[in-house]
């Protein structure tokens, strides 16, 4: 219904403007009167090209709406799942912890039963000596794990805030450029 209106608008535009040729005394048929009819046909053309271009701005602007809703909920998936590896991770390196704890007694303790008695003090120096460093390169090495694993997903979620980011601003950094580089054209 849209177009039968522009195209009845399109045609008393036309006829009006044949109408102020006749009373102006330019005949359809001279150059100044070719030059108008093109001038009116092509003033028509831009106004059926920018309402088209309109109706596809619109639903561009509406699909990067549905975009950046779709980016944030899986932006918040995302944050829900970081935090899930965190606590995960931090759980995990309990566990080891514990377990670490209760095997490196029990090897401790028959260690300890199974020697003699002037063994036993040099063994305790010598375990007391390699236990620390030992638990300390354990914990770094777990610790790097854990910190690598939120330094990913810190990444992950930068990259997204960012691609968010520009998605958002888009429509309106093209509209910015077009204006300025417009500005000289005005009405």
């Amino acid at each position: 219904m849209a177009a039968v209106t522009a195209a009845d608008a399109r045609q008393i535009a036309r006829e009006q403007l044949l109408g102020s040729l006749h009373d102006a005394g330019i005949e359809r048929d001279s150059p100044l009167g070719i030059l108008f009819m093109r001038q009116c046909d092509a003033t028509a053309d831009a106004c059926d090209q920018m309402s088209h271009a309109t109706v596809t701005a619109g639903e561009l602007l509406r699909q990067s709406r549905d975009e950046l809703t779709k980016l944030r909920s899986d932006l918040e998936a995302g944050r829900e799942q970081v935090n899930q590896m965190a606590q995960i991770a931090q759980t995990n390196i309990r566990k080891q912890e514990l377990f670490r704890q209760r095997e490196l007694q029990a090897a401790l303790d028959g260690l300890v039963s199974g020697l003699t008695a002037d063994l036993k003090e040099r063994v305790f120096d010598a375990l007391r000596e390699e236990i620390p460093a030992s638990e300390r390169r354990f914990y770094r090495e777990a610790r790097w794990a854990a910190y690598v694993r939120m330094i990913l997903a810190g990444a992950i979620l930068i990259t997204l805030g960012f691609s968010t980011g520009i998605t958002w601003n888009w429509h309106a950094a093209r509209t910015g450029r077009f204006c300025e580089d417009n500005y000289h054209r005005d009405p």
